[in-house]
């Protein structure tokens, strides 16, 4: 695969996808699972006006990649077929379903060790969060919450493997407040508020987080006051942290 790979790159440049295709069509009478094929099979599909065709493959690919435990691999190629079909009717219940199986996995020991919101988490508190929490990919560059944003849900997330950086935003103004590292908290300002984000959060490397939805923490939350009492905590301190950083900046 490595040599047809380094041909298969070059026809892509030019974009010669029927005779990508073709190759890869050779390849797969030999290979007829090799994960790598199928997904440039997939692409040279969807870019040759077959989006369902390419769309059924990830979702195969993802089922597989599922079966064998190696969730990020298969949450991969869903997003690539979400990418194509973003309405398609079996991926945001795949998605949702191999994401909760992520969860159990996704907890690393260090995110474990630093995150204080498992300090306070009952055992059955635990169980629901790994029940509904979603386990989402970013790649560097890409924005987790967006300042202002005051149409999506109020949800917390959990930085898992991975760093972002946290970017205050106001008018024209951009001034970068802090790095997060693996088991650090974001989106309590708009858990606790409900007013619009107030900052950007951007991944500055592969990133792995656990998005918690807000309904089912405010429950939590009902029940475990010390839930609350510990994200007012971080929100207390990133206030603080906000307004040292601005008067240094002026």
């Amino acid at each position: 695969m490595e040599q047809l790979k380094d041909v298969l790159e070059n026809l892509y440049t030019d974009g010669r996808y029927n005779e990508i295709l073709q190759k890869v069509e050779e390849f797969l009478a030999q290979n007829p699972d090799h994960p790598e094929a199928l997904d440039y099979k997939a692409e040279c599909l969807w870019h040759l006006g077959e989006s369902e065709s390419a769309v059924q493959i990830y979702i195969t690919l993802a089922r597989k990649m599922a079966q064998k435990r190696q969730l990020s691999k298969a949450l991969g190629y869903l997003r690539k077929a979400t990418h194509i079909d973003p309405q398609h009717p079996l991926l945001q219940s795949l998605l949702e379903e191999i994401s909760r199986q992520a969860v159990g996995v996704a907890l690393t020991a260090e995110a474990l060790s630093r995150c204080t919101l498992f300090e306070v988490l009952t055992p059955e508190n635990f169980s629901n969060l790994a029940s509904v929490s979603v386990w989402r990919l970013y790649m560097p560059g890409q924005s987790i919450i967006t300042s202002g944003d005051y149409d999506s849900p109020p949800n917390i997330y959990i930085l898992l493997r991975g760093k972002v950086k946290v970017i205050y935003c106001k008018n024209d103004e951009k001034v970068e407040l802090a790095e997060l590292q693996p088991g650090d908290i974001f989106g309590e300002v708009r858990f606790l508020t409900r007013r619009p984000r107030t900052a950007d959060v951007v991944a500055t490397t592969r990133c792995e987080v656990l998005e918690i939805p807000a309904e089912a923490l405010g429950e939590m939350v009902r029940e475990n006051p010390e839930i609350r009492k510990l994200l007012e905590k971080i929100y207390e301190e990133r206030v603080f942290h906000t307004v040292e950083v601005l008067k240094r900046k002026r």
